[in-house]
């Protein structure tokens, strides 16, 4: 009779405690010589605990890769909700990899399941999706907290036309209470008048802040 390997391998006893450790998506509780960037954070986003729906906040952090970007975006989005809950405010966050979500429909329709899991992939579009995300965030008062993880590779293959809709989105409703606010998390997002409109530049080159590598002392 042949060997069983997997029979064997499963009955085998990790060498790990928790393999959770181990996945992509895992993010450490504590986040060691990134206090100064989760504090950044959340002075910007504060307003949205204190004065909800007053404001909606776009904010940008660039670095090399393995300098904790999308960790401490993740960190600080999951604290943000924490806070909300207590104080009674209905507030999401979403990470969106621009990478696998290689379109603008595919990322407002990622955004739309969020509150609606079972929306058809097809029969809209973009704009009709953006829309209705708006609407179901009215009707319900929900407020979203977005990261939008390698948004230069997105915006290098695609364009600038996501920030365009998403700040428009943001922008328009200034008589009604502001449901979306944003991370956009990148190596280095482009920021010239040749992909962004300059509306959009002014507010998001005051917004950014650049993660450097860790040094030889905090590895």
């Amino acid at each position: 009779m042949p060997h069983d390997y997997v029979e064997e391998e499963l009955g085998r006893r990790s060498v790990f405690k928790s393999e959770q450790f181990l996945s992509i998506d895992y993010v450490p509780e504590a986040l060691p010589h990134r206090e100064l960037e989760l504090r950044t954070l959340a002075q910007s986003f504060k307003t949205l605990i204190t004065t909800p729906g007053r404001t909606s906040q776009r904010f940008i952090i660039e670095g090399p890769v393995g300098t904790g970007k999308t960790a401490v975006a993740k960190r600080f989005t999951e604290q943000m909700v924490q806070a909300a809950e207590r104080r009674g405010i209905r507030l999401h966050k979403l990470h969106i990899n621009c990478r696998i979500n290689k379109s603008e429909y595919l990322v407002y329709l990622r955004m739309l399941r969020e509150f609606k899991p079972k929306f058809p992939r097809r029969g809209h579009s973009p704009e009709e999706l953006l829309q209705m995300l708006v609407e179901v965030l009215d009707v319900e008062d929900r407020y979203l907290l977005l990261i939008l993880d390698e948004l230069d590779y997105f915006i290098n293959q695609r364009g600038g036309n996501i920030l365009y809709d998403l700040t428009r989105l943001m922008d328009d409703r200034l008589n009604a209470p502001q449901r979306l606010s944003m991370i956009a998390v990148g190596r280095n997002i482009p920021l010239d008048g040749n992909v962004l409109d300059s509306s959009i530049l002014s507010t998001l080159q005051r917004n950014l802040m650049r993660f450097e590598r860790y040094s030889s002392e905090a590895l």
